[in-house]
């Protein structure tokens, strides 16, 4: 089971015998593939025997999902921050989350934290940047969020 685990996972949480992580997959949704998150958690307390508790897929059609991290409190609620573009959506920030008490891997439906306001290609390296905003013409700003997931 765990050779399954083996991919390049870009965010990853260690809590209390648990490990949670999540990457970037490609998902045909039926019109063609578009970027997903993949997230999961593995009970790792009996170690080297490790078991998947649960797992899912976070993805939209038509929208590219890309860049996860995570944040897991004592209770086992997590939420999968990430970014998200489309051919009609500026980069933008979500999130989704899961109580302890939802069903075994499902999220709640994803919440915008920071809609997209524009594009900057990187001229020089013809590429293009995320996680960043354009506060002016030629400006860039960077913003601090918070989650509280008793409040949902």
């Amino acid at each position: 089971m765990a050779a399954r685990y083996t991919l390049p996972v870009s965010a990853s949480k260690y809590r209390d015998g648990y490990l949670w992580g999540a990457h970037t997959v490609s998902r045909d949704l039926g019109d063609g593939p578009v970027a997903a998150i993949r997230w999961f958690q593995l009970d790792v307390r009996s170690w080297p025997t490790i078991s998947v508790v649960q797992e899912g897929i976070l993805a939209t059609r038509g929208r590219w999902s890309f860049h996860p991290t995570l944040a897991i409190d004592v209770e086992q609620n997590i939420s999968v921050i990430y970014m998200q573009s489309g051919l009609d959506q500026f980069g933008s920030a979500f999130y989704a989350e899961r109580k302890s008490t939802d069903p075994s891997g499902l999220l709640r439906t994803p919440i915008t934290l920071r809609a997209g306001s524009g594009s900057r290609t990187l001229a020089d390296a013809g590429l293009s940047a995320f996680g960043q905003y354009l506060t002016g013409s030629e400006s860039w700003g960077g913003w601090v969020g918070r989650l509280n997931l008793h409040s949902h």
